[in-house]
């Protein structure tokens, strides 16, 4: 049975200040908030509270905490926190640093107002925030910090030998002209000589060649052609002559070649 002055939702002595009430901060403004308490699960005090019990609620779930604590406890478990849901509210209870033995937080939130969700990072904002007045000692300087073994020194890097320099061409000046031989001076233009007085030079004039006359044509030339039927062409002797023996020249013998010759000659007529 729980005695009435240390019954969950009765609150503490006015007269002892609470060491937990700073603790409650993050719910303070939590919307749909209806009640919320730190209890001391050991002794089962009240050590700060907002708003009121309602029906023993806060009991019972601090009960049902309890008991899901020391089974994940047995079975090398954490509870993180434990949620009843009810058709108008969500009751939840965590422990304070995940200790079973230690305090332990109730929240009471109203379902048709609230957010579960940010009741619950509300809750664990509560109970893994390092308590007032507790600063965590800063972390030693390296420069500073104590070892117990050696220390180690780093080896020293060698340092690679400098690549030696590549020595210049020395430029060769260009060779300067020989005095033997000057360079070679394109010709002066001759000056024009003037003649003397009273002689004149003769200048060869070029003659063109004129074209041999030629001789007149004849007056059968002028006589119209009569028309003739053509000859039956003569026929040429089997063994030709060689025509390199008359008037010393070659003549043509072909036969395409005499009987254009005879053509042009029947086509001349009998002359006068």
């Amino acid at each position: 049975m729980i005695k009435e002055a240390a019954r969950p939702g009765a609150p503490a002595d006015p007269a002892t200040p609470s060491p937990g009430a700073e603790r409650l901060a993050p719910v303070r403004d939590l919307p749909g908030l209806a009640h919320a308490c730190l209890l001391d699960a050991s002794g089962g005090r009240v050590l700060a509270e907002i708003g009121a019990d309602e029906g023993g609620a806060t009991a019972a779930v601090l009960a049902w905490g309890h008991r899901a604590g020391a089974v994940a406890t047995d079975r090398g478990r954490t509870l993180e926190d434990l949620i009843v849901t009810t058709d108008v509210a969500y009751h939840l209870v965590r422990a304070v640093g995940g200790v079973a033995d230690g305090p332990w937080v109730y929240l009471r939130v109203r379902r048709d107002e609230g957010n579960l969700a940010l009741a619950r990072r509300r809750l664990a904002a509560i109970t893994t925030a390092a308590p007032a007045g507790a600063t965590p000692a800063p972390d030693p300087s390296p420069a500073v910090r104590s070892s117990s073994g050696p220390v180690g020194v780093p080896f020293p890097r060698r340092t690679p030998a400098a690549t030696p320099a590549v020595p210049a061409v020395p430029s060769v000046p260009a060779a300067p002209p020989s005095r033997a031989s000057p360079p070679a001076a394109s010709p002066a233009p001759a000056p024009w000589a003037r003649p003397p007085a009273g002689r004149t030079t003769a200048v060869p004039v070029a003659v063109p060649a004129l074209p041999a006359p030629r001789a007149p044509a004849g007056p059968a030339a002028v006589v119209a052609a009569r028309p003739q039927p053509p000859a039956e062409p003569a026929r040429l002797p089997t063994t030709m002559r060689d025509s390199a023996g008359v008037l010393t020249q070659r003549w043509r013998t072909d036969p395409e070649t005499l009987r254009r010759v005879l053509a042009g000659l029947l086509r001349l007529g009998p002359t006068a």
